[in-house]
């Protein structure tokens, strides 16, 4: 993971992940403040900071396409 100003970039076949929330977030997120995490409102937004997020493995393409023709259904 590298950060390049307010944003952070997962390394070549990783995607980002909030460390205490499990939200993925893609290839790359922009640093800010978060008013919501895990789907819960928060009384004061967190300032995100890298330490929140990890590198996990890209999800399988293939679950994926599989997820996205269930949705359109």
């Amino acid at each position: 993971m590298r950060q390049e100003g307010n944003i952070l970039y997962a390394e070549e076949g990783m995607t980002l992940k909030r460390k205490n929330s499990n939200d993925i977030f893609g290839n790359e997120i922009y640093l800010g403040k978060s008013y919501y995490i895990d789907g819960v409102l928060l009384e004061t937004p967190h300032d995100d900071i890298p330490d929140d997020f990890e590198e996990i493995p890209d999800p399988d393409p293939t679950i994926k396409e599989e997820f996205i023709e269930f949705e359109e259904i």
